[in-house]
């Protein structure tokens, strides 16, 4: 299995460089690899001890960062090495004041994962979230350095439950301690003999919170608000912009300012947007390019949206269109206004399954669409919607610390 394993990976590293002649993406992907044994030999690391964070990409370096922070803070005498496998962490973050180095990880081949583990030397390595490199893992057993899994969450369909997933269950047993998020995985995986979980919940919570907490202020978005209501679609696609465009055109309710967050930003995609926005007449801004007195603002920057959904009163969450499902909803909720959602591929995210029943997130295609909630706003509950928000949050901030505590054991 491990042979078949290892040519699937090759296979994949073949098709990104081949994809990188075109794609921008695939390109910083294969680019960002390169000469990495020589930059990590160049690395001075200064402190006795190495911690090494893997993190797939932006969402999962965001997760993570309570625990890095934390780390950073309370053990100084170790160097904080980060890894990602994605340019969408990598180049937001690579010179992250948090991290004595920044890294891409590279492709999970036996050879690249012995000398990488062999040159960084780490006393610990923490992967965030749904990060299984075999290679990676196995030789992290190999040289007996303590291996966590931080916020994970397991579910039916993953391959450690097929008939094909001895493998994958065999790379579970390289992990010191799995940190779950919830009584539901350690079910599943106590059921194929992996006793080594502990229930610590879901670290995004913390970081969600930390944001909320900093209470930073934004007077361009304050200003553009003004005595508006303000409606935020953060981390939107091309069908939930077309979705939201529709419903805006379709809306009675004029009390209401409209901010748009792709998920994409790049100039060609926030180019389309702008173009939609054109074709139906609606007068916009960017936020590079701002003017207050239009109705719908672009916001075409990274690092802005957690911070600024304290200024919506409605909030929408993008990807329900999509198979990869509802992007990041905990950083609109923890600010206790009314969210919403469409599509039904969220059955992953617990977060969305929990306030669903708790009927204080807005499932925009089962009885309603924006139209209707848009027009309907001010027959919300916020009161009560706003109650049972703080209530859940309340109940699952501090994973950091129990995941801190169990691993350095003070």
């Amino acid at each position: 299995m491990i042979v078949i394993y290892n040519l699937v990976v090759r296979l994949y590293g073949f098709i990104i460089r081949c994809a990188s002649v075109k794609n921008t993406k695939a390109k910083a992907w294969v680019s960002g690899r390169k000469n990495w044994e020589n930059k990590l030999k160049e690395q001075k690391l200064s402190k006795p001890n190495t911690i090494w964070f893997h993190c797939a990409s932006y969402g999962e370096f965001e997760q993570g960062l309570p625990l890095i922070q934390a780390v950073k803070e309370n053990y100084k005498n170790y160097n904080i090495v980060i890894t990602f496998f994605s340019p969408s962490g990598y180049t937001v973050f690579n010179n992250s004041p948090l991290a004595d180095a920044v890294y891409y990880l590279p492709l999970d081949t036996s050879v690249n994962a012995k000398k990488f583990i062999q040159l960084l030397n780490p006393n610990i390595a923490v992967f965030i979230k749904y990060e299984f490199w075999l290679n990676y893992l196995f030789e992290l057993k190999n040289k007996q350095i303590k291996t966590y899994l931080v916020s994970a969450t397991f579910k039916p369909h993953h391959p450690f439950f097929k008939w094909y997933g001895k493998l994958f269950v065999k790379s579970l047993h390289t992990f010191k301690t799995i940190y779950l998020q919830d009584l539901q995985s350690q079910k599943l995986l106590n059921a194929i003999q992996i006793k080594n979980t502990i229930i610590a919940g879901d670290t995004r919570f913390d970081r969600v919170t930390q944001i909320k907490n900093q209470n930073k202020d934004n007077q361009l978005i304050s200003q553009f608000k003004n005595n508006s209501l303000l409606f935020i679609a953060g981390s939107t696609w091309p069908d939930d912009d077309d979705y939201i465009i529709n419903s805006i055109l379709k809306t009675k309710n004029l009390n209401f300012k409209y901010i748009i967050a792709p998920h994409e930003i790049s100039e060609s995609n926030i180019i389309k947007l702008e173009e939609k926005l054109k074709l139906n007449k609606i007068n916009y801004c960017t936020y590079s390019n701002f003017n207050e007195n239009n109705s719908l603002l672009i916001l075409n920057c990274m690092g802005q949206l957690s911070s600024i959904y304290k200024y919506a009163d409605l909030t929408y969450i993008g990807g329900g269109f999509g198979k990869d499902g509802i992007h990041n909803i905990l950083e609109s909720t923890v600010y206790l206004k009314p969210s919403s959602f469409y599509g039904n591929n969220y059955s992953k995210f617990n977060e969305i399954v929990e306030l669903k029943a708790l009927n204080c997130i807005i499932n925009l295609n089962e009885n309603n669409s924006l139209i209707d909630l848009l027009n309907n706003y001010n027959n919300l509950n916020l009161n009560e919607i706003q109650l049972k928000l703080e209530g859940y949050f309340s109940q699952r901030v501090g994973s950091t610390q129990k995941v801190l505590l169990d691993i350095f054991g003070n």
